[in-house]
């Protein structure tokens, strides 16, 4: 299995899937996935949905989160982001945008 390119302690962190690429990544500090090119599917421990993110969206992961991600229809490149990065999703959240 693939793991992604940097330490977990380092946020934000690049990965890198080729075409129908599975990785799992652990629990982390990380606050949010962002996806840059390309489209992935993406589900986690606990929550019943899978979520397909295109380039452009991002999702709020939870520290505890184990998550499953793997690149459909093509390659794809996500950022793994800090809580100062997602503050911007956190707040429309909050506010129900």
């Amino acid at each position: 299995m693939n793991t992604p390119h940097r330490s977990d302690d380092e946020l934000p962190r690049l990965i890198h899937l080729h075409a129908g690429q599975v990785i799992a990544l652990p629990a982390t500090a990380a606050s949010g996935l962002r996806v840059l090119q390309g489209r992935v599917w993406l589900t986690r421990c606990g929550d019943p949905d899978d979520h397909f993110l295109d380039a452009g969206q991002q999702l709020h992961l939870r520290g505890d989160d184990q998550v499953v991600i793997e690149a459909e229809r093509g390659p794809a490149r996500c950022l793994l982001l800090s809580p100062a990065d997602t503050t911007p999703l956190r707040e429309a959240l909050a506010s129900g945008a």
